[in-house]
Parts: C-alpha cells; structure tokens; sequence
C-alpha cells in the first residue's frame, strides 16, 4: 500500500484525476489528433507504485513531465516539445530571483528563446515581417 510505505494507515488510494479521462471522452471538444496523443501516451506502469516521482526529472516517466504551473505549482504534461521548452524556461529563467538578475537572464538569451517559441510551442508568440523574420512589437 502506497500509504503504509509512508507511515500512514491503510487508504484505497490519495486522489482521483479525471482530467485526462474528461478530455478524451466522445462528447469533449478536443481534437482527434489531441485524443489519440492522450491515449497512446503509455503513462506510468501501476506495478511500480512510485515512478510517477520520475516526472520530475528531466525525461520524464511514460510520457509524461512535470513543470510549473502559473500559480507555482507542480502539474503534470504530455511531454510534447512545446512542454519540454516550458520546462527548460521554468529551470533557467523563472527559478532566478525577480528582478534584475532574470530580466539580465532573458535579455541575454532573448534570440534563442524567440527562436525555441517559434519552433517547438503550439503557436508563435512573437511576430514575424514579410520574410518570416521574427521582431518585436515595435519593428
């Protein structure tokens, strides 16, 4: 029992999460490329209670990654490169101090962060000119 390997009384399970479930069910509006994605994402194998944990490590465990959410907590994603590139942000931006020290970070690194949102997110954040140049608002 998961709990017991903690010190805890018996308990039939810690939490049930439907997100997934929800998101594939035939009356969700996801998209069919996005189900199929879901479903065939092998997930964490349930003999071995504790390797969700992995999720947390760079690779990932069973398709799956952690990263930070807006509201500072831990959640768990496909890891898609559009997941893989927040991950990377969250570990070399968004873990410095505010302030000073990581608007230096990004100002440093501003081209290649540009670059990666435009390769591997779902959708560019910055814009581009005529001839598919990324720039900023001003340009």
């Amino acid at each position: 029992e998961w709990s017991v390997a903690r010190g805890y009384p018996r308990m039939p399970f810690d939490a049930i999460l439907f997100g997934s479930r929800m998101m594939v069910a035939r009356e969700a509006a996801t998209s069919p490329r996005i189900k199929t994605l879901i479903c065939e994402t092998p997930g964490v194998d349930p003999s071995k209670e504790f390797r969700w944990e992995q999720s947390y490590k760079p690779d990932g465990a069973g398709g799956v990654l952690n990263v930070t959410s807006e509201l500072g907590e831990p959640i768990h994603k496909l890891s898609t490169r559009g997941m893989q590139l927040w991950r990377e942000v969250d570990e070399r931006f968004f873990k410095l101090k505010r302030g000073p020290e990581r608007d230096s970070a990004i100002e440093k690194h501003k081209r290649y962060i540009i670059d990666r949102i435009n390769a591997d997110f779902q959708k560019p954040y910055f814009g581009q000119d005529q001839h598919g140049n990324v720039v900023d608002v001003g340009e």
